[in-house]
């Protein structure tokens, strides 16, 4: 599920995000900036946070069941116990971030954790799965 999840908060700021327009002479072209991905434990199991310089939060698109993406977040309000976004501070941009469960619902055949003492292994099993994108 972390994977998941964490595929889907990246692909997102690779597609969408856009650092903010600055006035004057660096107006000119704007990129795709750096994102960052974080990681860190808490009690119902870790969180993952992806940052980029878009200060724009995201935005659910409407259902349509012929488009072939857009379910992005959808996936994320799903699968995560709890998800947000919050602006970063002092430099334009934003984090989105999912709070992956220590024993996800239905999770047939996998260990279950709980609290911050799962936390090196949720964590590990997540970069990991990371290694594989």
């Amino acid at each position: 599920m972390a994977r998941l999840l964490v595929s889907e908060l990246a692909t997102n700021a690779i597609q969408h995000a856009r650092p903010a327009k600055t006035s004057g002479a660096a107006s000119h072209s704007v990129g795709i900036g750096t994102i960052v991905l974080m990681l860190w434990p808490t009690d119902g199991g870790i969180v993952l946070a992806v940052s980029d310089p878009d200060p724009r939060p995201p935005t659910p698109r409407a259902h349509d069941t012929s488009a072939t993406g857009g379910r992005g977040l959808a996936l994320v309000q799903t699968m995560a116990s709890r998800w947000g976004c919050s602006p970063t501070q002092p430099h334009p941009g934003k984090i989105v971030w999912a709070e992956v469960p220590a024993c996800p619902d239905g999770a047939l055949g996998e260990p279950c954790f709980g609290g911050r003492q799962a936390a090196p292994m949720l964590i590990g099993r997540a970069l990991t799965n990371l290694r594989e994108l």
